[in-house]
């Protein structure tokens, strides 16, 4: 039996701490996808929190039963999966798990509360430690974890120069190979969504930050993408991020996986803007 945690009803889940030995010689690779579901994602008129739903639904669908002969179906033995929710407090929705046995059906994340993010990053890299652990114990080879992150807002439970946003962002220092390329641990890409690109501000020592130049200074501008401004960007959303995945499994570098999936969306609705390079 692996890990124990709570979901956000208070029920007990555990990690899925076997592996196939048909895939034990396989390369490991580790998606964490971490989703902010504050009281903003619900705001009308159409809200996020429906697109992330479906969204999600979809994207663990191709996950647990890919297309065949898709390069996706070819390196899905080597996925894992864990899905964390984030508002005022940090929850698992899915437990990690390989690909194929993710649930037919996930619980539907509803919005509240507020934006945690320094609490959810801390979070989440505990699950991603949780995992590699898991790989060591079990002698399995593994590539860069990744955390896949999807807010709508400012953080709103650390400022900068503040205690805990030291804390977080020291740790965070990990995540970023540009400044720590030989102890990192894992890479963050920042998915901003189209409501939340020019809206909700937090004011830092009387100048107002947005939630872009707050997530900016805390991971790192070059780990930030802007999902475009229109609500049929999340149409998109899905292809994207199983052509991330794969190509990441191809052994891409971040960066380059995310520039070739978002070449690869030809129907124009999901336009990505790294915050990184302007």
């Amino acid at each position: 039996m692996g890990k124990m945690i709570k979901d956000i009803n208070g029920n007990m889940l555990a990690d899925d701490d076997e592996i196939a030995p048909a895939k034990t010689g396989l390369k490991r690779y580790p998606f964490l996808f971490l989703v902010d579901i504050s009281g903003s994602t619900g705001d009308q008129p159409d809200p996020d929190i429906h697109h992330i739903n479906t969204s999600l639904a979809n994207i663990m669908d191709l996950l647990r039963k890919p297309t065949p002969s898709s390069e996706l179906a070819k390196q899905i033995d080597k996925v894992d999966v864990c899905i964390v929710s984030y508002s005022d407090d940090v929850h698992d929705v899915m437990p990690w798990k390989e690909a194929e046995k993710i649930p037919a059906s996930l619980p539907l994340l509803v919005p509240m509360g507020g934006t945690s993010t320094a609490k959810a990053f801390e979070y989440a890299l505990n699950r991603i430690a949780d995992r590699l652990t898991f790989y060591n114990t079990k002698k399995l080879g593994f590539g860069m974890p990744h955390i896949i992150h999807f807010t709508d807002g400012a953080i709103n439970d650390a400022k900068p120069g503040d205690a805990k946003w030291n804390a977080i962002k020291s740790r965070l220092s990990q995540v970023d190979g540009r400044t720590n390329s030989e102890k990192r641990i894992a890479t963050m890409i920042n998915f901003i969504s189209p409501k939340g690109c020019s809206k909700d501000f937090v004011e830092v020592d009387g100048r107002k930050m947005s939630g872009i130049e707050l997530l900016s200074e805390l991971t790192g501008a070059q780990s930030i993408y802007e999902m475009g401004k229109e609500q049929t960007t999340f149409e998109g959303f899905v292809k994207l991020i199983t052509v991330l995945i794969t190509k990441i499994t191809h052994n891409f570098r971040t960066q380059d996986a995310v520039d070739e999936a978002a070449k690869a969306i030809k129907d124009g609705k999901t336009k990505l803007r790294n915050v990184g390079k302007g």
